[in-house]
């Protein structure tokens, strides 16, 4: 089977992360995604872009993953879609039309946080909208995102749970 998802996993401490780690296990368990830790494939912070641009053209979908820091991704995976996405979307061919690209993504805090009336006053959804700009840019296919909320509290319970959930996500490969 042909790899045709990249999933771009962007973490800062991936080795004490909980449900970011089971979800990129789970993926990197599928013959057909190509699973990559932007945080250690960057060199002096930078990213290849030979490499980078032949990843992107052999796939037919892009996940990025990531827990939410201070209602953004961290920075690896900022940096990488300034170094990447520009030169693709600005430049002589535009590759990435009609690719899909679906975010996972957790938050520390619990669901209800996020909603007109929480902590938060919006949404995660709503708080994704620049990720879905920047697809809408990139001429790609925004999916739904997939969300785990309470991943500071998460049970290991929880984390199979959602783990199974996202399992079968990639088995429908409706990505």
């Amino acid at each position: 089977m042909n790899k045709n998802t990249l999933l771009l996993v962007s973490h800062p401490d991936f080795s004490k992360s909980k449900i970011n780690k089971a979800l990129a296990e789970i993926a990197s368990q599928k013959p057909n995604i190509i699973v990559r830790h932007l945080d250690e494939i960057q060199k002096e912070n930078r990213y290849f872009l030979e490499e980078e641009f032949a990843l992107l053209k052999s796939v037919s979908s892009i996940i990025w993953q990531f827990p939410i820091y201070w209602y953004n991704a961290p920075a690896s995976l900022r940096n990488w879609q300034d170094q990447i996405l520009s030169p693709i979307v600005y430049g002589p061919e535009n590759f990435l039309m009609g690719k899909k690209l679906r975010v996972v993504c957790s938050a520390g805090a619990a669901e209800n946080t996020f909603s007109s009336t929480g902590l938060n006053r919006f949404t995660a959804e709503q708080m994704l909208c620049p990720m879905q700009m920047t697809t809408n840019a990139c001429r790609m296919e925004w999916q739904k995102p997939f969300i785990t909320y309470g991943a500071s509290t998460i049970t290991e319970e929880q984390i199979q749970e959602v783990a199974k959930k996202y399992s079968t996500l990639l088995d429908q490969n409706s990505l």
